[in-house]
């Protein structure tokens, strides 16, 4: 499967591009404001879901959590009059960008500009090791092999 057309055929919007916990602010009534968005870009919104999700979530039973999330994600997106995305296809887009985020990562890991021992390394690291266990399916509450590799 060509992962890149697929992704391309996607709906597009504005992707935030580093969506994880640090770039995030929750308001008082719930809602989610994105941070950072020097580096936004045009594509699939499964993007930025994904690292959200993928660096969000890392308690062994993630897989289970995210079916979850995904759920009240397409609820939203419904209540915002978002089309009929079912949780089946938010799964899909999911595990497809997968390998595109960790190979992402592994770039990311062998700049020779990044000093060990910095936030931006630790930061790095993280979120290799966690790429890796969601690609790898390392998760021990898990029956469901990888589908990516």
């Amino acid at each position: 499967m060509d992962t890149g057309r697929v992704l391309r055929e996607e709906q597009s919007s504005w992707l935030q591009v580093d969506a994880h916990l640090d770039n995030t602010l929750f308001r008082p009534d719930g809602a989610v404001v994105l941070l950072d968005w020097c580096n936004a870009a045009i594509g699939p919104p499964v993007l930025d879901l994904a690292r959200f999700l993928i660096e969000g979530v890392v308690e062994p039973t993630r897989r289970y959590r995210v079916t979850a999330l995904l759920s009240l994600y397409r609820d939203e997106l419904r209540r915002l009059g978002v089309g009929h995305v079912s949780v089946g296809e938010l799964e899909s887009g999911f595990e497809l960008v997968l390998l595109p985020l960790l190979q992402g990562a592994i770039g990311w890991a062998g700049r020779d500009d990044l000093e060990l021992g910095t936030r931006a390394s630790t930061v790095c690291e993280s979120f290799l090791r966690s790429m890796c266990g969601w690609v790898l399916g390392d998760d021990p509450g898990s029956k469901r092999e990888s589908k990516v590799l």
